[in-house]
């Protein structure tokens, strides 16, 4: 698990931007933050903070594979629409996919 100070450093100056990718991913069930929040942490995904702003919020996870790959995650909500931004980093890029395929199951469930 990250801390956030560590998180922010990674995010804004630890990984390249050319390993940052962002996707949308819809059909999600419109829950609350907190419910979303709650579901990412019962699946190995770590919390680390949450900033509200023009009306959405912004999570903010880290999670580490088996090999010790970290991937940071930004989640962007709009409370009450079935759409979420995600943003990923991650020294990586190879397990993106697979990261917003589990996403994309775990925010539909």
């Amino acid at each position: 698990r990250l801390d956030r100070n560590a998180f922010l450093g990674m995010w804004q100056s630890g990984i390249p931007e050319s390993n940052e990718r962002t996707t949308q991913i819809s059909g999600i069930r419109p829950d609350a933050v907190e419910t979303v929040q709650r579901k990412l942490e019962m699946h190995n995904m770590f919390f680390i903070a949450r900033r509200q702003e023009n009306g959405q919020d912004m999570l903010y996870f880290s999670m580490k594979v088996v090999t010790g790959v970290v991937i940071l995650v930004e989640l962007t909500l709009r409370p009450g629409f079935n759409v979420c931004k995600c943003c990923s980093k991650t020294l990586d890029p190879s397990y993106v996919p697979l990261l917003e395929q589990s996403l994309e199951y775990l925010l539909r469930l």
